[in-house]
């Protein structure tokens, strides 16, 4: 099991299923994951740069926790975004 606190997502949102297929270079394709499992709403750029760089900070077992509450089941989440 995986688990990553996504960089800020890509600029284009067409480059997203690039990412998911391993298309791109990068850590989906070094580490295979492709399911997006936790995602947080931010009102600017600013804020959710700022909680990425807290939850990144974070022990692995935190993270985890976050994401059972939120999505116990760890299903993928991508297509609640569209």
């Amino acid at each position: 099991m995986a688990c990553s606190i996504p960089a800020s997502p890509p600029a284009c949102p067409g480059a997203w299923p690039e990412h998911r297929s391993g298309a791109i270079a990068g850590f989906t394709r070094h580490y295979n994951v492709h399911d997006l499992v936790y995602f947080e709403p931010h009102q600017s750029m600013e804020e959710a740069r700022y909680r990425e760089y807290q939850v990144k900070r974070w022990r692995r077992r935190w993270k985890v926790e976050m994401i059972e509450r939120h999505n116990p089941e760890w299903r993928d989440r991508f297509e609640e975004l569209f």
